[in-house]
């Protein structure tokens, strides 16, 4: 119990994305799904125990915002209703 509360507004947020930009994509806007993945946040390393356990699967919250800024600022390069996992532009722009 409890996975499909996470799942089915995931799903949900991907679609929204989708259709903003297939709605809005002509006036210039462009929408994207930012999925991060598991950010090492304090609720997080309450919840998933010793820091050791949350540092081999998560990013701390910094990696994720240097993500974003830098999809903002480049935000030409991507497509519309796409879906961007932020763990992996971390890794192209070299901040993991």
């Amino acid at each position: 119990m409890g996975d499909s509360i996470y799942r089915i507004p995931k799903g949900g947020f991907h679609r929204l994305a989708v259709q903003l930009g297939y709605e809005y994509g002509d006036d210039g806007i462009t929408s994207l799904n930012l999925q991060p993945g598991l950010v090492a946040t304090e609720r997080v390393k309450i919840v998933r125990g010793p820091v050791e356990n949350v540092a081999s699967l998560g990013v701390e919250p910094e990696v994720i915002g240097g993500a974003v800024a830098h999809i903002a600022s480049n935000v030409s390069n991507y497509i519309s209703g796409e879906t961007i996992q932020l763990q992996n532009v971390a890794r192209e722009i070299g901040l993991l």
